[in-house]
């Protein structure tokens, strides 16, 4: 049942710190967002109202705080082999590398030819 004596949430939003307040939660939404889409992660946007009674001047005092929670980008991985005293090394320890690999010589290159070619 509506009350028509209510006053709606968003004319008190945009009375907090003269508007500043619903600027900055639009802008931290689009962030949150973006970031959401962007990285397939979820996030969230949180408005507290603080609000004390000022019991002297028959008021009360609203503070706004805003948290966003961004998604966080993924963290690259990097990987490592164990060498055999259990140490990381970015190398495969059971592979040869290419410096263990030499050129063929000029002889191991026509022969290898040759046989390419069927003996000729």
């Amino acid at each position: 049942m509506e009350n028509p004596t209510l006053r709606p949430f968003h004319k008190v939003l945009m009375d907090l710190r003269s508007g500043r307040v619903d600027e900055e939660l639009s802008q931290r939404l689009v962030d949150v967002l973006g970031d959401v889409a962007r990285y397939g992660k979820p996030g969230s946007l949180t408005l507290t109202l603080n609000i004390v009674p000022d019991i002297a001047d028959n008021a009360i005092h609203v503070t706004a705080a805003i948290r966003g929670k961004k998604p966080e980008p993924p963290q690259g991985a990097t990987m490592f082999y164990l060498d055999r005293n259990k140490n990381p090394v970015r190398e495969d320890p059971n592979q040869m590398s290419f410096d263990d690999i030499t050129q063929p010589s000029p002889e191991e290159t026509k022969t290898n030819k040759e046989k390419q070619n069927g003996g000729n």
